[in-house]
C-alpha cells in the first residue's frame, strides 16, 4: 500500500514476509527495524546480556513467531518506522511471563489478546505513518478472526493520545514503579 503524506513525503507500508517472498534482502529490512527500535528506546541497557535480553522481550520475538505481522514503512528505500503484532494472548503464553503485569490484565486478554508495538524513525512522526501502519495490522487481524487488540502503556506516555484517536478505550490500570500501566483496548469488529 502506498501514499503521499505530506508535499513531498512518499511512504509505503509493508508486510515483511510480502517484501521477503519478492527477493527484499531481509536482513537490510531488519537492520532498519532495529535502528529505530533502539534509537526509540527510552533506556537502553549497558549491560550486553541485559540489551540481548531487552531486544528479545519487545522485538526479536515477534520477527520470529509472528513474522507475517510484521509491518514496515519505507521512503526512498529506506524503513522509517515498523509495527510488530502478535496473535496469542500474552496473560497465557510462556514467552510474556517475565512481565508480571499481565496477570493482573488476564481477564481482559481473552477478549483483547492480540497486541503490538509500533516505532517510527523521529523525523517521520506526526505524518500519519503510525495510523497505517495500525490499519494494516487491523486488516489482517480482521481477516484472522482475531476479536481485539491491546496495548500497555504508562499513563504519562505521549502514545496514550494516539492509541485513544485509534478507537483504543482505557480497560484497566494498575500501579509499576512510580506510575501506572494502562491496559487500552479495541474491539476489531467494526471500523472507528
Amino acid at each position: 500500500m502506498s501514499w503521499i503524506g505530506d508535499p513531498g513525503l512518499s511512504v509505503t507500508i509493508h508486510r515483511l514476509v510480502d517484501l521477503e517472498a519478492v527477493g527484499r534482502d531481509s536482513a537490510a529490512l531488519i537492520a532498519g527495524i532495529e535502528r529505530i527500535f533502539r534509537s526509540a528506546a527510552a533506556r537502553w541497557p549497558d549491560d550486553p546480556v541485559a540489551a540481548r535480553a531487552f531486544q528479545e522481550l519487545w522485538l526479536s520475538q515477534y520477527l520470529v513467531y509472528e513474522r507475517e505481522l510484521v509491518f514496515i514503512a519505507k521512503s526512498g528505500g529506506v524503513v522509517v518506522g515498523y509495527l510488530v503484532g502478535c496473535r496469542i494472548n500474552p496473560a497465557t503464553s510462556p514467552r510474556f511471563a517475565t512481565l508480571g503485569y499481565f496477570q493482573t490484565f488476564a481477564a481482559y486478554c481473552v477478549d483483547y489478546p492480540a497486541h503490538l508495538h509500533i516505532n517510527l524513525d523521529a523525523d517521520f512522526r506526526g505524518h500519519g505513518i503510525g495510523e497505517r501502519l495500525i490499519e494494516a495490522l487491523f486488516s489482517q487481524l480482521r481477516a484472522d478472526g482475531v476479536i481485539g487488540i491491546h496495548v500497555v502503556t504508562g499513563r504519562e506516555q505521549r502514545n496514550v493520545g494516539f492509541y485513544r484517536r485509534l478507537g483504543f478505550d482505557e480497560l484497566v490500570a494498575t500501579p509499576r514503579g512510580g506510575g501506572e500501566v494502562l491496559f487500552l483496548g479495541r474491539r476489531l469488529g467494526g471500523g472507528y
